[in-house]
């Protein structure tokens, strides 16, 4: 699952979060994490979406995002966060009939 306190429902407006570990929030309350911290600034009456998974790179961000976007909710903004990366990230995607 995702690391967010609202429901992702369709017809809902969101900011999106993506990111890798420190974004996720990984060790830290919910709270703590600069994803919540923007949203709660914000308070633009969006839903709060945080799909950031740890140790993925931009590829599995950018496949979360493709994922929801047609789900029927209203992408209002997107936030993205990557810190350095030490060590490379390779990710394949595997077509079915030419879809991903």
């Amino acid at each position: 699952g995702y690391r967010a306190p609202d429901k992702f429902v369709s017809g809902s407006i969101a900011n999106i979060y993506l990111g890798c570990s420190e974004t996720e929030g990984i060790g830290n309350p919910l709270e703590r994490t600069w994803a919540y911290q923007v949203q709660q600034k914000l308070n633009d009456g969006t839903i709060f979406m945080n799909l950031a998974k740890g140790g993925t790179g931009i590829e599995a961000q950018f496949r979360q995002l493709i994922k929801w976007k047609d789900s029927g909710i209203k992408i209002k903004n997107i936030f993205q966060n990557h810190t350095k990366v030490e060590y490379p990230v390779v990710e394949y995607l595997h077509t079915y009939h030419g879809e991903i």
